[in-house]
């Protein structure tokens, strides 16, 4: 595995993610990769100086590779109440800019409730 220079987290560029995001449609083309915006089970193991600074703000990266923070998603642009989380696969646009490079994934922004 290599770390990435644009997350400061690493990659191994395997073929293990097309179902990181299960029961939900993936949010990358299949490899553990910067460009693919997650990182596999076995990447998140090791631990950057960036995994930290995730958790001191109150985040956590999620089975499936992606950055949550918990709070609550406006409904407006969604049509359901949800939060940013693992329970409906996205995170906020505030948790997706930590793992942007190469992101394809919706996000809308949190709201303090």
């Amino acid at each position: 595995p290599k770390i990435s220079p644009q997350t400061n987290l690493y990659y191994c560029g395997r073929m293990v993610m097309s179902r990181h995001n299960y029961p939900d449609s993936s949010t990358t083309d299949g490899f553990c990769g910067p460009d693919n915006w997650a990182n596999c089970p076995a990447c998140r193991t090791l631990k950057t100086d960036q995994i930290q600074e995730i958790w001191r703000q109150d985040k956590w990266q999620g089975w499936s590779g992606v950055v949550y923070c918990g709070k609550y998603i406006s409904s407006q642009k969604l049509g359901d109440d949800i939060y940013c989380g693992p329970h409906y696969g996205l995170s906020c646009s505030e948790c997706e800019h930590i793992l942007k490079y190469g992101s394809h994934m919706h996000t809308t922004d949190c709201v303090v409730s």
